[in-house]
């Protein structure tokens, strides 16, 4: 049977002051000073919440937390970027970090900017981050001001990509982080100006950005009986070894809906597979058991095209050593066989298989839940 999880996520605070170091009218001219200008105050929230509960969750599925280093954008190694975008979805300023002062909250990072003059009315704000962590630092490079567009973010195959890794990679809590992106909904200059009561700063409300990963999670979970066990050298064959940043919005238009998120992989012009892929081992409450683990993160795959393999041993846990190899497909499973063919690895969802039991074939339960989004939220300025 399918069932869903509930993905609780951890929230992190850190407090950031920020200052435009670039920006670009409708007319691509220089903006001028801010003194010479009306200043428009963004204040920036990024937070992380709970999961959204899908309409098909059966009673008694899990409810998990997610690890703090799964949930975490490396503000203190600058790696994220917050890009705003005109009525037209063209790239007009960028924002970057001047200094930081770190204060633990219970709402999470906390971004302020000053957007600078421009005669554009309807504004998307963008955060991308931790592409430094998939050695992807050169992304940040290619948004180029004016001649950037969203539309060329989300059908843009080669431009901003990642590489894989393949040696067990795992958000660390420092330097090592999950690339996530997100976008707000159209906002309305006008309407900051309007309900101004000070006229010489405008405030703007754009809502929440709801953060997506652009990884999927694989868990295989040793759920044996006492006496045989799960050899941790297992791998992934037949992945793809390189994904994309920025997830495809136009064949996704709700992929910022959190029970919906994406239904179809966003994947480079080019894809290329692998074998070898290494899982790493965590210990996790699976159900009412403490369970060890499996994980790897992946990128988004069409399944249809290229059917990845979990490559394990089974053997016996005491001092006779005996084992046997298994071939298992990335598929969905029930009453411990498969029973339908995964279309697709989407980013932000965990595919999880708990091995029950060994023999002649595995054994296997399967559940599959949309990890819960970070969510940049961008309130009122106070």
């Amino acid at each position: 049977m399918r069932s869903s999880i509930s993905y609780i996520l951890r929230p992190v605070a850190l407090l950031l002051a920020l200052v435009t170091t670039s920006c670009v009218n409708d007319d691509q001219t220089a903006c001028p000073p801010f003194g010479q200008a009306e200043q428009y105050v963004l204040n920036l929230r990024i937070t992380t919440q709970k999961a959204a509960t899908r309409t098909t969750r059966a009673e008694g599925d899990d409810i998990e937390e997610a690890t703090d280093a799964e949930d975490r954008i490396n503000i203190e190694g600058n790696d994220f970027a917050v890009l705003v975008f005109d009525g037209y979805g063209r790239l007009i300023q960028r924002f970057e970090p001047s200094s930081a002062i770190i204060s633990r909250q219970d709402s999470g990072y906390e971004v302020t900017g000053v957007l600078g003059e421009t005669s554009a009315d309807r504004i998307q704000v963008a955060v991308i981050a931790n592409c430094k962590s998939m050695a992807a630092a050169a992304a940040y490079d290619r948004f180029v001001l004016g001649h950037t567009f969203l539309s060329d973010m989300y059908r843009d195959g080669t431009t901003w990509n990642f590489t894989l890794p393949n040696d067990g990679w795992q958000p660390d809590g420092a330097g090592k982080a999950i690339p996530m992106y997100g976008c707000s909904d159209v906002a309305l200059l006008s309407a900051a100006t309007q309900n101004a009561i000070d006229k010489e700063r405008y405030d703007l409300d754009l809502g929440e950005i709801k953060m997506l990963r652009a990884v999927a999670k694989i868990e295989v979970a040793d759920a044996l009986p006492d006496g045989v066990e799960l050899a941790p050298d297992i791998t992934l064959s037949n992945y793809n070894t390189v994904g994309r940043l920025i997830p495809d919005a136009t064949a996704n238009p709700d992929w910022n809906k959190e029970d919906t998120q994406v239904g179809a992989p966003t994947l480079p012009d080019a894809p290329a597979t692998a074998d070898g892929l290494k899982f790493f081992a965590e210990t996790k409450t699976v159900g009412d058991e403490t369970r060890t683990v499996y994980s790897a993160y992946v990128t988004e795959a069409d399944l249809t095209a290229n059917r990845a393999i979990i490559n394990l041993t089974v053997r016996d846990s005491g001092a006779n050593l005996t084992s046997k190899d298994y071939n298992m497909e990335v598929d969905e499973y029930a009453d411990g066989k498969p029973t339908k063919r995964l279309g697709a690895l989407l980013r932000n969802h965990i595919y999880r298989y708990e091995i029950r039991s060994a023999s002649n074939t595995l054994n296997i339960n399967y559940t599959i839940c949309p990890m819960g989004t970070s969510v940049a939220d961008i309130p009122d300025f106070e």
